[in-house]
């Protein structure tokens, strides 16, 4: 269910607000439609998350298995880990990441 609520807020542009309990496949349930969605609409989306762990399970295990969710539908998803002081992204570097997509 999440990740059709996911899907569409995305192609409406709203908000959405999802909570789950731990170990349920929240990350993945909202990971499949953002990823999806991105690389269709030829789009970025940035993920957040408050604790570097989380993070860590994303960029190693989620992402990766999005890869290849994706790759059944012959769809192809690049995605990149960046963190810069506390943890945050900063303006600077991302300025100088659409810039390079820009450029390319």
């Amino acid at each position: 269910m999440i990740t059709k609520k996911v899907g569409e807020s995305l192609e409406n542009s709203q908000h959405l607000i999802c909570e789950a309990g731990t170990g349920t496949g929240k990350s993945l349930g909202y990971l499949t439609p953002a990823a999806r969605w991105a690389v269709v609409n030829k789009k970025t989306v940035i993920v957040c998350t408050h604790t570097i762990p989380l993070m860590n399970q994303i960029v190693n295990v989620e992402l990766p298995r999005v890869v290849n969710i994706l790759k059944m539908e012959k769809l192809s998803l690049k995605f990149q880990h960046v963190k810069e002081k506390d943890h945050y992204i900063c303006n600077t570097k991302l300025e100088a990441l659409w810039q390079e997509k820009v450029t390319q």
